[in-house]
This record gives structure tokens, sequence and C-alpha cells, in this order.
């Protein structure tokens, strides 16, 4: 276990991050979507007690979701659509390539670093947010940073 914070971690849930509406997300998710050929399928915002919203996607032959942090503007992707910390994380690079084409202020979160065991330091930074992130790590007991960020924590 590392003795520094994931960066991954500490950009997700920067306390002076701004945090996108839903019209403004789904501007910059369609412009995306049609650079990529992907079809948006229904929109899951703001569901408690999810830390994310999620849109279903599908692509030629497969259906996935893309996460939207609920606090700052990143996204993940996800093979199974969310359905209670079943959330199974994969890179498509072209997604990148799409948000910077759209100029989208979105930061794509990278599948490895989601899938990274959380260290010490990562649990002890969440915490330092806020007492309730305390007693939900200490609760939960999130084996990843993935499971950190996009969270079903009530």
């Amino acid at each position: 276990m590392g003795t520094r914070v994931s960066q991954t971690l500490a950009r997700a849930l920067a306390t002076d991050a701004l945090a996108l509406s839903q019209p403004q997300a789904l501007t910059w998710l369609h412009a995306i979507a049609r650079d990529l050929a992907w079809v948006l399928g229904e929109l899951h915002w703001d569901e408690y007690p999810k830390s994310f919203h999620w849109i279903a996607v599908s692509d030629r032959d497969r259906r996935f979701a893309i996460l939207v942090g609920r606090e700052a503007p990143v996204v993940a992707l996800s093979e199974a659509l969310p359905d209670y910390f079943n959330l199974r994380f994969f890179d498509d690079p072209r997604l990148g390539e799409a948000i910077e084409r759209a100029g989208a202020p979105f930061e794509c979160l990278a599948a490895a670093e989601l899938n990274a065991p959380s260290s010490a330091a990562d649990r002890d930074f969440v915490a330092r947010i806020s007492p309730q992130y305390g007693r939900d790590l200490a609760y939960w007991r999130p084996k990843t940073i993935g499971d950190v960020i996009f969270n079903w924590w009530d």
C-alpha cells in the first residue's frame, strides 16, 4: 500500500471542483457520443444514494455505462450497467480523444487507476474531507479507488 494519496482520488473528490448540471453534462455527453457513434440510452441522474450519475450507452454489439462524478467533472466507463457495487471499469482510448475534440470539461479516469487498491493514505485523505466520509469508509470498507469514487453509500 502506498504512502501517497491517489491523484485520481484527489481529483475526483476535490472540494474546489465544479460539478456540472444535468443540462451541461448532457450537452457534452451528446457531443461526445455523436463523435464516437455511440447511442445514449436511459439517464440516471441524482439517484440516492449513488455518488455518481450514469447513462447507458450502446456501441454496435455492446452495452455499457458512462459514469459521471457527482462532485467533480470526471467520467469513467463500466462494462456493467450500475446495479449496486457491480462496476467493471474499462478504458476506451477514443473517449479521451473525443472529450478533447469536443472541448468538454470532463477528465476521463483510467480503469487501472480505478481498479487500484485504496491505501491508508487514500482513506486518511477521504476521512479528512468530512466526518461522514470517515464513517462511510469504516462501514463500507471499499477495496479500490473506484469503489471510493463511484459508490452507493447511504
